[in-house]
């Protein structure tokens, strides 16, 4: 109310104006303004309040108007634990440029400064740049933002009761692999996470898990579907672990990685692997003949005497001196022997004996590469599927020899045979004798207690003598 200080005869209208303006408050939409007049001794006092004719309808002007709710935590770690939140804008026009703070227990934590710009409408989900620590077993968390024209004050702060975690996981079994690891493919590791605490762990929190192989790591990787106190789930890990090429134990650890865990003794289950042993082997040939007449198709046995499956394995041939021919056995499995045909064939118009060198290339982690490479001698009879007419004793296999050396022979008929060997002063150093079938046949020499030198190997059938010249080198 106003006095104003004038004389007004009778039927006379005046204008007055207001000294004192008025504010909108940040009001939108259609409001009424009223006057009124108040005289001493008014006998007619009806008239003395007036609604303006027609209601007042706000000007838009622009605001800003932002809001905070939490993200995380809904639980804390006491050690350390970090802040989130989502901040919209709820004002008409875009908003940038200001603080986001947050207090545990009255101690402020600076959050950081938000120079991006919130477009009307939307949200920004801010992780605070200080994280909190904290002995006290439950908190009062207040996060705000503070934006220098913000228009509306109530809702720029959340405020949050929060309990700390009283969690406990730990591995309960390592599934795979269970006894053994793969020295020729990836190995996938799966294991089991239990939540053996009072608490839940909700969907979105991480469980941090990781594994160990000998002595390199792998992880951590996270779980974040949730697990509920007292259950277990199965995490199969995304990153496969190669193996080492060793022929003994190694250990395998998984464990969880929770920070704050109550219990970290029980956090990690270990177990030792003993390694699949790979062995591939060059076998016997399909036929010991060519035909010189045309084009032939070399067809040979290969050996997976390992306990691993065996995928694009490298193998090769060559004629005599000539050039290396390569091919590749796409599976080989365990304990199988599979005639293999080279794509590439080979002639010789010349005809005669040739020497066929066969072998695989050096393979990770072969434990016996002494059978990876055969020589074969085959005879010309200018019939594709003539078979050999004589016996044969073939070079010994690697020559030089130093463990273990391999003699293949083959017979057309059965007989009785005698195999020796003897050193360059004629003393025999090993001998072999008894009835064998036709076909072919292979003998194993163990020359690891050999000196080294020249030495030379005889093989008598049915009144024909063969003898070879090898060498074993230490």
């Amino acid at each position: 109310y106003v006095q104003v200080p004038v004389n007004l005869a009778h039927g006379e209208d005046m204008i007055y104006t207001f000294a004192q303006k008025f504010h909108g408050k940040n009001l939108i939409g259609t409001y009424p303004l009223q006057a009124y007049v108040k005289v001493a001794g008014d006998t007619v006092t009806y008239n003395d309040q007036l609604a303006f004719a027609k209601n007042l309808t706000a000007e838009r002007i622009d605001t800003v108007d932002l809001s905070v709710s939490l993200l995380y935590p809904r639980t804390y770690n006491k050690t350390s634990d970090s802040v989130a939140v989502r901040i919209k804008n709820r004002g008409n026009i875009a908003a940038s440029n200001f603080n986001v703070d947050y207090t545990v227990n009255g101690i402020t934590y600076p959050g950081g400064f938000v120079t991006a710009s919130i477009a009307v409408g939307d949200s920004l989900d801010w992780s605070m740049t200080n994280k909190f620590s904290t002995t006290e077993d439950s908190i009062i968390l207040k996060a705000y933002v503070s934006h220098i024209a913000d228009i509306n004050r109530m809702n720029d702060t959340v405020t949050a009761k929060l309990y700390a975690k009283n969690q406990d996981l730990q591995i309960s079994s390592i599934d795979l692999p269970s006894s053994k690891f793969s020295n020729a493919n990836m190995n996938t590791v799966t294991v089991k996470i239990k939540n053996i605490g009072v608490q839940n762990v909700l969907a979105g929190e991480a469980i941090p898990v990781s594994y160990t192989f000998g002595t390199q790591t792998y992880g951590p990787e996270l779980y974040t579907a949730g697990l509920a106190a007292g259950t277990e789930v199965t995490y199969t890990f995304k990153t496969k672990f190669a193996g080492n090429c060793t022929l003994t134990k190694t250990t395998l650890k998984a464990r969880t990685m929770v920070v704050g865990d109550v219990n970290v003794g029980n956090d990690e289950k270990s177990v030792d692997l003993d390694p699949i042993v790979i062995d591939v082997a060059v076998g016997a040939f399909d036929k010991l003949t060519y035909d010189s007449t045309g084009a032939n198709v070399l067809k040979v046995n290969f050996t997976n005497n390992g306990g691993d499956t065996i995928y694009n394995l490298p193998v090769h041939y060559k004629i005599g001196s000539g050039s290396d021919v390569n091919d590749t056995i796409p599976v080989l499995a365990p304990g199988a022997t599979k005639l293999f045909s080279f794509a590439q064939t080979f002639t010789n118009a010349s005809g005669g004996s040739i020497d066929v060198t066969v072998w695989i290339t050096s393979y990770t982690c072969d434990a016996d590469q002494s059978n990876d490479i055969k020589v074969v001698t085959i005879k010309s009879t200018g019939i594709s599927d003539l078979l050999s007419e004589s016996n044969y004793l073939n070079q010994n296999y690697p020559n030089p020899a130093m463990g273990t050396t391999k003699v293949d022979y083959g017979l057309v008929k059965g007989g009785n045979i005698k195999f020796y060997v003897f050193n360059a002063l004629g003393q025999m150093t090993y001998i072999e004798q008894g009835y064998r079938e036709s076909g072919d046949h292979t003998i194993t020499l163990d020359v690891s207690a050999y000196s080294s030198g020249v030495y030379y190997y005889t093989l008598e059938v049915g009144g024909q003598r063969l003898t070879k010249r090898m060498v074993v080198n230490k």
